[in-house]
Formats: C-alpha cells, structure tokens, sequence
C-alpha cells in the first residue's frame, strides 16, 4: 500500500528543484497531454515501462521542467477520475498492467485544499509474467536511467534465460522431454546416453534453475524450457506471443488460416508434414532439411517479447516463414552468409543445439542456400526490418541445373561460393564481379580467388570483364531434359 510519507517527501522535493531531474528508473512524471486521447497513450506506455523493468510510481498532474507549486497543474479534464485511469490501463495495456490509482484529494491522503490535490498517483506491480507487457498496439516498452524506451531499442539480457516464476515442472510436457533426449542420442551415439535422466539433463544444461525460499526448495523453468517443452496451456497463460499462425493461401476464395500455441519440437512436429503434404499436391520439391532449418531458425531466433505469431504461409509458387524480431547488432540480409552470429535467445538455441535439432552456430542459412540451389531451386529471398524477418523459397525448380549438380557436385568439389556463382550464371547468363560479390556476400579480393579457381578448373569463363559458364559446363547441363533426366546421346 502507498504512503503517505513517500508521496510527501517526493513533493517536498519538487520545492528543490525540477521534477524532471527527481525521475528515477522507478518514478516518472506525467503532465495533462493536450487531450484525453494523447494522457491515455502516455499512460499505458509509461505503465508498461516501468512494470517491464522493476515497477515504480508514475505521477500525472506535474510539469517536469519547473519547480515548486508551478510545477503542480491543475487538472483540466473533469471527467477524470481514478477509475478512469484504471479502465484506460485495462485496456491499452496487454496484458492489463497491475495497479493502484490514487487521487492526493481522497482518502488515504485527503489533501484536498493543497496545490496537490489534483494530482494522481499509479503504483506499477513489477511484471509476473516472463513475457512482460506491452501496449495495445503491440509495442514494448522498458526503463533505461529515467528514459522509457521501445524495447527493440534496448540491449537485454538473454531473455530465454529468464525464470517463468509462477510454473512448475508441470508446465513441461514429459513426452517432448523423453523424445527430445532420444532424438540427441541418435543425433550424437557418442554422447553419454541420458537413460533415464532426461529430466535431470534440463537441471546439467540451466533450462531448469533450483529457486530456494524460505520454506522450501523448488526446480524453476526457464523460458528456453519453456518454449522448447512447454505445455500448450502454460505456453499459452506465460507466453502468449509464442504463437503459430498457418495460412494455406491457395485456396484464393477461402484460405484455410489456423493457429496454436506450441512449444517449438511440436510446433515442428506439426507443421512440417503440413508443408511437405502441400509440396506433394502442388507437385513440386523441396528439401525437407530446408525447411525444418527455416522453421527452428524462426522459432529460435524470434524476439518473444514482440506481439505477434510466426507466419507460415504457402502459395501457389512459393512458401514463406516469418517471424518477429529483425536482425540483430550490425547482422543485415547483405551479410547473413559470412557474418559472426548474434542471439537473442542464447539459452535456447544452445538447447536446440545440444538436443541435436539445430547444427553448429551460424551454419543454419548457409544449409538453406546449399540445399535450395543444389536442388535447382532459385535464391531464398530474405527480408528484414525492425521488427519482423522473413524468409522466402519460390518452389520453381531449374530440374537440368539440380541433376548436373547431383551428379558433378563431387567431382567438382563444389563448396557454396562455388554453386552460388555457378546458379546465378545459369539464371542470368552473364555477370560482373561486383555482382557476384554481393550475392556471394564476400569481398571482391576473396572472390577474385573463388573466380579464378573456377575459371581454372573450366567451370567459368571470363567474357570481358564479366563471367558466364564455359561451353563444357553449359554443354554438361543442357544433357539433362527438362524433366532433369539424362539425355542419351
């Protein structure tokens, strides 16, 4: 309960000196806004700010660059009243942020007659739930100093290290827990065989923390655990945000759109024999490790503190995953293939590692380029922006292309430099360094070797200053007929 003696000896400070320089990371100042509509806004960030970080008290009625009694307005809108705050923060606040409003006029404090009594004071609970809070319009907010900032803004700690301090072990499904142990033993025969500790091994890797207190001693989830074997209710209660959202656009009259709320080794388990059944009817292929790499790279990268689903959505012509959460520090689609990994959700893709469903840091996109362009598929197409990254695969495959690859790949010892040149010659005939360069995402002085070992080998050839494919490899491709099977001779 707020007292008294602390909202005094906040006003006996604002004597002093300007409310702007008494702001803490825990007490912000609010004057009237210019109407009802813009107070509502202000209040429901600053609520969701200071409960995303340690909660606190937000004072509305203050002007917080001039001192003493002028810094204390009255209030302009009759209409507003405590409940009115509460009903504002209930509503643009998701989910609705705990709290207490007071008005100094009313009891506890019944000062009316002061310069104060117009003021109102909204106590913060600090969050509950790992996910935090965030604002109707899907933004959230967290306390930097005495600043309130859009938390993709901020650097944080990992977040899927974070305690989902209301659940138990119950929150976990037990059977995802037993699968995943065996899915590592026949991923990793040489690791020690977990037997029956699956459960202990969450304990050995931090998905599951020991939490003392005063009567007893308890295991805790993480949120990695979490989101890597949660239960779809507590998902659902702790993480609301970690949701799938599958549309199968080909239907243009009535696309079918679902969505759950799973944890991430079901989610893939759900979804994937979906996309590979759509591939089958649309007649087309695409590599199953492709798509698996995409769905836990959406999965595991995604920011969970962003309002919004992972999106799959299959078309006629293409499939596309999309997930929120852009790119992170100086990580951009020009330099993805070759660039050092950065993680938001360390905790978790070290998990996802160890349970052998993710391979060696950083190599995940590499796969996905490999794949797709040895099987003749055309370039995956990556987009990103604050807040959102995507990533496209158009099913049209180049089957001559994918068919020399298969048969002259290892003679050729094709590495990806190599098959990202050799794919881009086959499409667009004819290219320039420069070119090359950035869809290789390598400097040109790496690239003049790449091309040179290419030319030397009769791979490419030089036209100008360009390259195009010699007549021997143009020759060896156009044996396959359109259907990709050898023509005979």
């Amino acid at each position: 309960m707020l007292k008294l003696s602390q909202v005094t000896g906040i006003l006996d400070q604002l004597r002093e000196c300007p409310a702007g320089r008494l702001e803490t990371q825990t007490l912000e100042f609010k004057g009237w806004c210019q109407d009802e509509k813009e107070l509502s806004r202000v209040v429901a960030e600053a609520t969701v700010c200071l409960a995303n970080t340690e909660g606190g008290l937000v004072i509305v009625g203050v002007d917080d660059r001039t001192i003493g009694s002028a810094a204390i307005i009255p209030c302009p809108y009759p209409e507003i009243t405590c409940d009115w705050f509460r009903m504002r923060i209930r509503d643009l606040t998701r989910p609705p942020v705990p709290c207490q409003v007071l008005r100094l006029s009313e009891p506890p404090f019944n000062l009316r007659g002061t310069p104060a009594a117009d003021l109102f004071v909204i106590q913060i609970e600090r969050k509950k739930h790992a996910s935090g809070h965030r604002t109707s319009q899907g933004v959230s907010f967290v306390r930097t100093n005495t600043e309130c900032r859009p938390e993709y803004y901020t650097e944080r700690d990992d977040f899927s290290e974070l305690l989902a301090e209301q659940l138990g072990k119950n929150a976990l499904n037990s059977n995802t827990i037993v699968n995943a142990a065996h899915h590592r033993e026949s991923r990793f025969p040489g690791v020690r065989q977990l037997g029956n500790r699956p459960w202990d091994h969450l304990s050995d890797m931090d998905l599951l923390k020991r939490v003392e207190s005063a009567t007893a001693s308890s295991r805790v989830p993480t949120v990695a655990a979490l989101l890597m074997f949660g239960t779809e209710k507590s998902i659902r209660s702790e993480l609301p945000n970690a949701e799938t959202v599958f549309a199968d656009e080909t239907a243009q009259n009535n696309p079918l759109t679902s969505s759950r709320t799973l944890n991430i080794i079901e989610s893939v388990g759900c979804y994937l024999p979906q996309i590979k059944s759509h591939l089958r009817k649309m007649e087309v292929e695409v590599p199953e490790e492709v798509i698996r790499e995409l769905l836990f790279n959406a999965y595991i990268h995604r920011c969970y503190r962003t309002a919004g689903a992972v999106h799959i959505s299959l078309r006629s012509d293409e499939i596309e995953i999309q997930n929120p959460g852009g790119l992170l520090g100086s990580l951009t689609v020009e330099n993805l293939l070759h660039a050092t990994p950065v993680y938001r959700n360390l905790l978790l893709a070290e998990a996802a590692r160890q349970y052998g469903y993710c391979d060696k840091a950083g190599t995940g996109i590499n796969r996905v380029y490999f794949q797709s362009l040895a099987h003749g598929l055309d370039f995956p197409v990556m987009e990103s922006t604050l807040d959102s990254f995507s990533v496209t695969i158009r099913t049209k495959r180049d089957k001559a292309f994918a068919m020399f690859i298969r048969d002259f790949a290892g003679t050729l010892n094709l590495r990806l430099n190599d098959l990202i040149v050799l794919r881009a010659l086959r499409a667009r005939l004819q290219l320039s360094v420069a070119a090359l360069c950035k869809l290789t995402q390598r400097p040109e002085g790496y690239m003049d070797d790449v091309l040179s070992d290419l030319v030397r080998r009769s791979v490419i050839e030089r036209h100008g200053d360009d390259f195009v494919l010699s007549d021997s490899t143009r020759s060896a491709i156009e044996r396959y007929s359109e259907e990709g099977q050898l023509r005979l001779l």
